[in-house]
C-alpha cells in the first residue's frame, strides 16, 4: 500500500480509516478498564491505555509500507521542540494558573497555600510516561500524521488550527476522555489538543506537545493541592 497514493488519491478513506482507528482503541480500553476492575486492579488502568496507545500506532506501521517518521517520534531537537515548549507552553500554563487562584480566591473563598511533596516526582514522571507522551504519540503522532498530505504547508497562522489534520483528531482527543469520564468539562480539551496539533504541524514534531501537556498536568495537579 502506497502512503502517498493513498493519502492524495482518496481523502475520504483516510478519514474513515482514523474513525476506525479510533473506534476500536476506545473500545479497548473502555473494556480494558472493566476488566481490570473486575479483577481489582483498576489501579493499573493508566499503564495499560498507555500500553495500547503506544503499541497500536508502532503495530499499524510494522503491518504497512506506511513511513514511521509520520509519527513525530524523532530525536528531541534542543532548538524546534524546546523552544517552543518554553515559550509557547509556559505562557500558556501561568494563564491557565493565574484563572485558577483568581477563580479559587475569590469565588470560592479558598486560600492559596503552594504546597508540594517528594511525591512530585512521582507525578512528574507518571504524567510524562504514562499520560502525555502516549495520547501526543497516538492522537498527533499517529492520527494526525495519517491524515496530514505527504508534502504538508507548515501554515503558522491561526487559520491552521480548523485544518482537518488538527482539529480531528483534537475532536477525537476531547471524545476520548469524555467516553473515559463522561463528564462535559472533560470536552473542553479540545482547546488544548487544538495547540498541540498546531505545534506539531508547525514543528514536525510530538515532543513539544508532550512537554507542554506534561507541564500543564503537573500544573494542575500542584493547583488542585494547593488550596484550603
Amino acid at each position: 500500500m502506497d502512503v502517498t497514493q493513498k493519502k492524495t488519491g482518496d481523502p475520504r478513506g483516510i478519514i474513515i480509516q482514523v474513525f476506525f482507528i479510533f473506534a476500536v482503541t476506545a473500545a479497548a480500553i473502555k473494556s480494558g478498564e472493566r476488566l481490570l476492575e473486575a479483577v481489582n486492579l483498576a489501579q493499573y488502568f493508566r499503564s495499560f491505555t498507555a500500553v495500547l496507545l503506544i503499541g497500536i500506532p508502532f503495530i499499524f506501521i510494522r503491518w504497512t509500507d506506511i513511513n514511521g517518521s509520520i509519527l513525530g517520534f524523532g530525536r528531541i531537537r534542543a532548538k524546534t521542540d524546546m523552544r517552543p515548549a518554553l515559550f509557547i507552553g509556559l505562557p500558556v500554563i501561568a494563564l491557565y494558573a493565574a484563572a485558577w487562584i483568581g477563580y479559587q480566591y475569590y469565588y470560592r473563598n479558598r486560600q492559596f497555600i503552594f504546597h508540594w511533596d517528594i511525591a512530585l516526582i512521582l507525578v512528574v514522571v507518571e504524567q510524562l510516561c504514562l499520560v502525555s507522551l502516549p495520547e501526543e504519540l497516538f492522537f498527533r503522532g499517529f492520527l494526525q500524521g495519517l491524515l496530514t498530505p505527504p508534502d504538508p504547508d507548515r501554515q503558522s497562522h491561526f487559520k491552521a488550527f480548523f485544518t482537518l489534520p488538527i482539529i480531528m483528531p483534537a475532536i477525537l482527543f476531547a471524545a476520548a476522555h469524555f467516553i473515559t469520564e463522561p463528564k462535559a468539562f472533560r470536552l473542553a480539551t479540545v482547546f488544548p489538543a487544538m495547540l498541540f496539533g498546531w505545534l506539531r504541524n508547525r514543528y514536525h514534531s510530538i515532543w513539544p506537545g508532550v512537554m507542554i501537556h506534561a507541564a500543564a498536568n503537573v500544573a494542575v495537579f500542584l493547583l488542585q493541592n494547593s488550596f484550603q
